[in-house]
């Protein structure tokens, strides 16, 4: 009895097996199918145009995308939506009347289906007309002013300059236009708490209402060497220069302190002797003034953040 009740569960799995192996069959079946058949679908491509003219350019942006209207089967739909594509159109045949220029998408259109497959067979081009303001372009160059703000942790501190590349762009666009931007900003940047060098890529902030305009590059670079530094200071003798020989003065000070910032493995190599501090009493009205002004006209390059105290020398004229 329990082998013949075994025999008869065997059977009814086949069976359901068999049923499960059908509907399966069968949905594959039916999906090739409908894969097979025809149908008409509207897809969004984007346009890359080429053989603009050598001496004149776009002055307004053209259409950067196009839809069309595909006869196609069930495979390749799926083709075209799982894979971006994109449509050239030449320029060259490009039409004019009068000061307008303009495209007939439609007219074109075998220059259209020869990107695309016999079997994705193109109905209509929506739009159907693409006009063009072409004119010759003003040009110009501009500075660009980086909104930029490094805060450095405490004890370290750029080495050398900022280095901003490029510092101008080159801008086309129509002459009223270009007449009315004379720089472009960068979008603001902050870095905080700054340890290490740095390399940054920051974007121009063009406005909306420049997208008629052309831009050699539309990012800046940013870019500084970072060192951990020290603060250190020496007291300076200064000299008198300039003094007219009818004229003779005594100081109250005879040096001056110097402090400056440098880095840790170049502490050792600023000596007293790299620094030279001048007075200069030409710069002064001598009847009206008492005191004189300090320059520094020789320090070395490996430091940063150099300051004089006091930066005033009181002085008297003697007989």
């Amino acid at each position: 009895m329990k082998k013949e009740s075994q025999k008869q569960s065997n059977r009814k799995k086949k069976k359901v097996h068999v049923f499960f192996l059908f509907i399966v069959v069968s949905a594959l079946l039916w999906t090739i199918s409908k894969l097979s058949e025809e149908y008409i679908y509207t897809i969004k491509l984007q346009v890359n145009y080429t053989n603009f003219f050598d001496e004149v350019n776009a002055q307004d942006q053209p259409e950067k995308f196009l839809f069309f209207n595909f006869k196609t089967s069930g495979f390749n739909l799926i083709g075209l939506n799982n894979f971006k594509k994109s449509v050239n159109i030449d320029l060259k045949n490009i039409r004019k009347k009068n000061n307008l220029s303009y495209y007939l998408t439609n007219e074109n259109l075998s220059n259209m289906q020869s990107q695309f497959s016999l079997d994705e067979r193109i109905l209509k081009i929506y739009p159907d007309t693409l006009f063009f303001n072409f004119g010759k372009l003003s040009s110009k160059t501009i500075k660009i002013n980086p909104q930029i703000k490094i805060n450095y942790k405490a004890g370290h501190a750029l080495f050398g300059n900022l280095k901003i590349s490029p510092k101008t762009v080159l801008i086309k666009g129509k002459e009223e236009q270009m007449s009315k931007i004379n720089g472009i900003s960068t979008v603001f940047f902050e870095l905080d708490e700054v340890a290490s060098n740095f390399d940054y890529n920051v974007k121009l902030d063009i406005p909306k209402d420049y997208k008629n305009v052309f831009f050699s590059t539309t990012t800046v670079n940013v870019a500084g060497f970072v060192k951990k530094y020290t603060e250190n200071s020496y007291y300076i003798p200064f000299k008198v220069i300039n003094v007219p020989d009818n004229f003779k003065i005594k100081t109250f000070k005879d040096k001056l302190k110097v402090t400056y910032r440098v880095s840790l493995d170049n502490f050792d190599r600023i000596k007293a002797t790299d620094f030279s501090v001048i007075c200069d009493f030409s710069k002064i009205d001598a009847l009206k003034s008492s005191f004189l002004l300090p320059e520094i006209v020789k320090k070395p390059d490996l430091i940063s953040n150099l300051k004089i105290s006091p930066n005033k020398v009181e002085f008297l004229i003697v007989e």
